[in-house]
Parts: C-alpha cells; sequence; structure tokens
C-alpha cells in the first residue's frame, strides 16, 4: 500500500491533472478514498464515455480524450480487466509511464483494502 500513494505522489509531481480509468465500482471506491484523504482527483476516463458527463462532480472523458493531455492514470478496475485497461491505453499511445494502479488500495470484491497512511 505504501508503494502506491509513493507513485501517486510521484505521479502527481509530473503531470498536470490525475484520472481514475473505470466509473464503476473500484473506480469510484477509489475516487472517494482518495478525496477523503484531501488528494485531487481531476475526473474519470472510460473506454466508451457514452452521454455521461460527469460522476460524483467530476468529469467523465472517454480515453482517446486524455491522450494528449499532460495526465495520469490511476487503473481502477478490477484486477481481471486491468491487463484489458492497459492495452487500450497502449493502443492509444498513452505513455505507460504515467499510469499507477488504485487495486493496491482495494480489496478484490472494491472495497477500501486499507487505512491511508500518507495525507496527501
Amino acid at each position: 500500500m505504501d508503494d502506491f500513494y509513493s507513485n501517486l505522489i510521484e505521479l502527481k509531481s509530473k503531470v498536470d491533472k490525475v484520472y481514475i480509468y473505470g466509473a464503476g465500482l473500484f473506480g469510484t471506491n477509489i475516487y472517494r478514498e482518495l478525496l477523503r484523504h484531501g488528494a485531487n482527483i481531476d475526473g474519470f476516463v472510460v473506454t466508451s464515455k457514452g452521454k455521461q458527463e460527469s460522476l460524483l462532480g467530476v468529469s467523465v472523458k472517454d480515453a482517446s480524450e486524455i491522450c494528449n493531455e499532460n495526465a495520469g492514470i490511476i487503473i481502477g478496475v478490477n484486477r481481471r480487466n486491468e491487463v484489458n485497461v492497459r492495452a487500450h491505453l497502449s493502443h492509444l499511445g498513452f505513455d505507460m509511464r504515467k499510469v499507477i494502479n488504485g487495486n493496491d488500495i482495494m480489496d478484490d470484491d472494491g472495497t477500501r483494502g486499507g487505512t491511508m497512511i500518507h495525507p496527501l
């Protein structure tokens, strides 16, 4: 878990915006956990946005919309879908050095996996 927070702090120092990839249970729970501890997240990214413009008060963007931004991604999907998300981002040309895994702070069922140690 410490690795996640160290990685997030480092990521935030290198990018202008940070998004969570995934607007389902995992992504929204990661968002709430980070928000609860003062982390600023700029929105959610999904594979195909449809008509959803916002979620929990922040924007929802199609992954293709952020490829040219100086943005970082926290993967907020279950481990089974993580491989597909990484492949999709890579296919879009996203800089994979700006992608971290949010699953480290969640349990396998998408609920909070522990208490945040580092304030952000």
